[in-house]
């Protein structure tokens, strides 16, 4: 039983706590339905000319939104200004996200409320998103005045007259100083500055409107003849820490008295005027008396400096009559109330004057039209719903502002259409929200009259409309026509050159159906590139045949719907090739040498050259041309292989090197052609014999005093040889006719000279045969016979050196006239040689050639050297000048003759 009661107990508690969580969920709904339906305020300070971006508050927790939400909702909040008429909303910016408010750039209060106790600038902010949180929320931001205006008199100098015959106490008006501060840090009190027994200065405050008389007063009579002016300094002091000031000098003229003043026929005036009072039409009227006469009692009326100051361009004053008008038309909604102070003066030379106050109020009429602003939470004034969407959907927050009051003030919205409906928020607050589910296809747009009219007499009313677009719901993806693309382009374009146009449709409309078009290879990009809004496919770049031939790519065509929806085509674009690359050689120089004395049409060595271009333009032929025209006919090139031939042999000795100049041009029209130089070089075979020049049969009998020394120079064979290198390189030996060993020829310079004792010698002739033979392959070689007669009675001339021997079988005068006749030919040959560099160098157009330093050139990069031809010499042949003896080298008292066969080769 006791089980039962514990189970029973149990079940109701269980039903009871079920009850008072579901009673707690609709209690906390309710409790968020009804804040989200009332009045959210938010206040906040901040000083005035604080700099922009300065922190004013966080409007989020100023409204107290921290107790309404949790952190998830209120992360979700998105915050923005509402307009509304009279709200300066310019002066700050709100973050979005977080909903703090700073402010855009300083803001002057007393210009915004130039001397008002308080000054606040009310603003409308809302939660924008989700629009399912929409809620205004006013705020107010109160300005705090900071001392930053001095007082200020206008005019700061200021001219006042008294009669000697003024009594003790008699004062003058001044004006008194404006400070555009707050009351707080306005003038609080006046000083005199400068130091003048006849006067005081006298400060009386209406305590209604709190405005201040201040007075020069007289403490001691005056007297013109003594002192006729004074200048007096008047100092006023705000109420600050450190406090400001301003000084106003005053000119005291002291002159014949004037002893009455103007009264008003009442110190103060309440009056009220209606805001639609007309313009330059007398709505009051003041009025003084003077008793005095003449100038004296003649009264002027004008406004104080500080109503002349601060109301001088609303109201006017007829000087002489005291009638008061309006300069432009009154604004309750601007301003209620006005406290103007009015000053009667006489026209005496020391005036005297008094001053009246005039407490204006403003009537209000409905002269407002109610002001209807609508908005849509984006930057755009036509609302967009999306098609499709349940009922309810928000649509535009309206807002209503009549700034009369009272009736005229109370305003009332309507809203007539099937679909919409305007539900209110607040007082003059309403959004638009949808009353159905709203069909694109149907109807694609609405516009919607907003009404609203106040309740005065007349009532006054305004109408706005909105516009209301139907957003349609991306269905439908894009469609290429047709899905692939084949194009063409010649290479060497021109940068964004057309290729071709892709063609996408989408059957959405708005940015449903606003397609891009985009390469979905990054790497074609650097080739062609595709126009994201028109599909046209242009060229990035110069396009080079030589480089790429086919462009093949993928280009993707998307909407912007959310999310988008997209398709995709083949593109295949073939580069076609022009002749744009002239042929290439492999070097831009070629050396070749070839030998001497070939047969013809030997090659001489091989071009070669390429062509970047494809068929046909990659087709070359090749063409030759000597640099100098003597050279044409001596070579000739394969147009096809490229391979150069010597048309016919050639003699080095002749010409050791040809300068070419080879072509490789395509077979186009017109075609390219480039060319490169090419080198000939002949290289030397050994074809001529050395030639001994010196002695010859007529010089070759040579005499030697038995007096001379061992190592004396007796003659030297001079040789040449056409060749160059190892062929040109001559050895000298004696042949025969020296058997003693007496005489001695050097092997490489060809001095003859003795290398034995003479002086045992009386007389004794030898015939030596000296043997020269080149270095080449097969050596060549030439002989002489020299007559060498060594004579004891020949006197040795010491200081003659190591000269040469005495020639014999001539005398003096035949040597002379040898020697001139060599001269002759010397100078001869040297201006003949001269020309002939002329000829040479104009021939070569300036440029120097030897030819051995070629020929030597040519032989030393080659490493050609000379070996013997089949161990065998040649010898050059000669004529014999004298018979075969077999005495020759010895001594004997005749004279013996040798005779030699030199028309045969001789053995080494």
């Amino acid at each position: 039983m006791a089980a039962r009661s514990k189970i029973s107990l149990i079940f109701h508690l269980g039903i009871l706590s079920l009850l008072t969580l579901d009673w707690t969920g609709r209690l906390g709904t309710l409790a968020q339905r009804s804040t989200r339906t009332r009045d959210l305020t938010a206040r906040f300070e901040i000083v005035e000319e604080s700099p922009g971006q300065s922190y004013v508050g966080n409007v989020a927790i100023g409204a107290g939104l921290d107790k309404v939400y949790n952190a998830t909702v209120r992360k979700t909040l998105e915050f923005g200004f509402i307009p509304q008429p009279g709200h300066d909303t310019e002066f700050f910016r709100i973050e979005s996200d977080t909903g703090i408010l700073r402010t855009s750039r300083p803001i002057d209060r007393d210009t915004k409320c130039p001397g008002r106790p308080d000054c606040h600038i009310n603003i409308a902010v809302a939660i924008m998103k989700p629009v399912e949180f929409f809620q205004l929320i006013s705020v107010t931001v109160s300005l705090l005045d900071v001392n930053d205006n001095s007082p200020a008199f206008s005019p700061n100098e200021y001219g006042i007259r008294f009669s000697e015959s003024d009594p003790v106490g008699t004062g003058r008006s001044l004006p008194i100083a404006l400070d555009r501060d707050s009351p707080r840090f306005g003038v609080r009190d006046y000083t005199m500055v400068t130091e003048v027994a006849e006067f005081r200065l006298e400060k009386n405050t209406n305590p209604g409107s709190g405005l201040t008389d201040l007075k020069l007063v007289l403490v001691e009579p005056l007297d013109r003849e003594l002192v006729d002016t004074y200048m007096v300094i008047v100092e006023a002091v705000d109420g600050g820490t450190p406090p400001k000031t301003g000084s106003l000098l005053i000119d005291v003229a002291v002159e014949d008295d004037n002893d009455h003043t103007p009264q008003f026929q009442n110190d103060s005036y309440a009056i009220s005027v209606r805001e639609d009072f007309p313009v330059n039409t007398t709505f009051f009227t003041v009025h003084a008396v003077d008793p005095d006469a003449g100038d004296n009692g003649k009264v002027a009326y004008t406004f104080d400096p500080l109503t002349a100051s601060l109301y001088g361009s609303q109201f006017r004053i007829e000087r002489y009559t005291g009638a008061i008008s309006l300069k432009k038309t009154l604004d309750y909604e601007t301003a209620n109330a006005f406290h103007l102070q009015v000053a009667a003066a006489d026209m005496a030379p020391n005036s005297r004057s008094t001053l009246a106050q005039i407490e204006l109020g403003v009537i209000d009429v409905n002269d407002n039209y109610p002001e209807i602003t609508i908005s849509t939470l984006t930057d755009s004034e036509v609302a967009s719903v999306r098609e499709n969407l349940p009922e309810r959907q928000f649509v535009g927050y309206v807002s209503v502002f009549d700034s009369d009051v009272g009736e005229n003030g109370d305003v009332l919205c309507d809203l007539s259409h099937q679909s919409f409906d305007m539900v209110p928020i607040s007082k003059n607050q309403y959004k638009i929200v949808t009353t159905e589910s709203l069909d694109r296809e149907a109807v694609g747009s609405h516009i919607l009259k907003v009404l609203c009219y106040d309740m005065g007499d007349p009532s006054l009313s305004t109408s706005r409309d909105l516009t209301v677009e139907v957003a349609d719901d991306n269905d439908h993806s894009p469609v290429f026509h047709p899905s692939q693309y084949a194009e063409s382009i010649r290479e060497n374009n021109m940068v964004d050159a057309y290729i071709l146009r892709l063609n996408a449709t989408d059957s959405d409309t708005g940015r449903n159906a606003q397609l891009e078009y985009r390469i979905v290879e990054p790497i074609v990009s650097k080739y062609v590139y595709v126009q994201r809004q028109s599909g046209v496919i242009r060229a990035a770049r110069v396009l080079d045949f030589e480089q790429i031939q086919m462009i093949e790519f993928t280009v993707s065509v998307a909407d912007r719907g959310e999310p988008p929806r997209s398709a995709s085509a083949f593109v295949a674009i073939t580069i076609l090739d022009t002749n744009d690359e002239a042929p290439r050689f492999s070097y831009p120089h070629y050396s070749f040498s070839v030998l001497e004395n070939q047969d013809p049409d030997v090659i001489v060595g091989q071009v070669t050259a390429f062509d970047l271009d494809s068929a046909p333009y990659n087709v070359l032929e090749y063409s030759i041309s000597p640099r100098y025209h003597d050279d044409q006919g001596s070579f000739d090139i394969d147009t096809i292989s490229g391979e150069i031939l010597a048309m016919a042999p050639l003699d080095r000795e002749q010409r050791s090197v040809y300068y070419l100049t080879a072509f490789a041009s395509d077979v186009d029209n017109p075609s390219l052609i480039s060319s490169a130089s090419v080198t000939v070089y002949v290289n030397d075979e050994n074809d001529n014999f050395p030639m001994i020049t010196f002695p010859q049969e007529n010089n070759r009998t040579f005499e030697v005093s038995a007096d001379a020394p061992i190592g004396y120079n007796v003659t030297r064979i001079v040789v040449e040889d056409a060749d160059i290198g190892d062929n040109a390189r001559i050895s000298y030996s004696i042949l025969s006719g020296d058997d003693g060993g007496i005489f001695a020829v050097d092997p490489d310079v060809g001095v003859v000279s003795v290398t034995q004792d003479l002086s045992a010698i009386g007389y004794a002739e030898f015939w030596i045969r000296i043997i020269v033979q080149d270095h080449g392959t097969p050596v060549k070689a030439d002989t002489v016979d020299v007559l060498l007669i060594v004579d004891s009675s020949l006197p040795y001339y010491p200081a003659s050196g190591r000269g040469q021997g005495i020639v014999r079988n001539g005398n003096l005068t035949i040597i002379i006239v040898v020697s001139a006749v060599s001269g002759f030919i010397i100078v001869i040959l040297i201006i003949a040689i001269a020309l002939l560099k002329m000829l040479d160098r104009r021939r070569f157009h300036g440029k120097e050639y030897n030819c051995r330093n070629e020929e030597q050139k040519i032989l030393n990069d080659l490493n050609i050297k000379a070996v013997e031809a089949n161990g065998n010499l040649q010898l050059q042949e000669r004529g014999t000048a004298f018979g075969s003896g077999k005495d020759t080298g010895r001594m004997t008292s005749g004279r013996g003759k040798n005779s030699l066969d030199r028309n045969k080769q001789v053995s080494e």
